[in-house]
């Protein structure tokens, strides 16, 4: 039961991640869970995700390009798993 219940460090992690990779099942309901008991940390996704949106919009809006790194990609990924 211990392993549904994540601190808001984690949970934040949770949150960015998913703006960029799919979560698992069970990182979902983590999340899920814990934004039910804390208040803070669903207001933090709710902004996280509009400035996100923000962003992407904005990038799309000015036709910046995103360079994309496959080795940085992978790095960052494998970053993110690790924790």
């Amino acid at each position: 039961m211990k392993f549904l219940f994540l601190s808001c460090h984690k949970a934040t992690e949770l949150m960015e991640k998913k703006h960029h990779l799919k979560l698992s099942w069970v990182e979902n309901m983590q999340l899920r869970l814990h934004n039910t008991m804390c208040g803070v940390c669903a207001l933090y996704e709710k902004q996280s995700a509009m400035l996100e949106g923000i962003l992407k919009k904005n990038l799309i809006k000015e036709n910046i390009k995103i360079i994309e790194n496959e080795g940085l990609t992978n790095k960052i990924i494998e970053n993110i798993s690790q924790k």
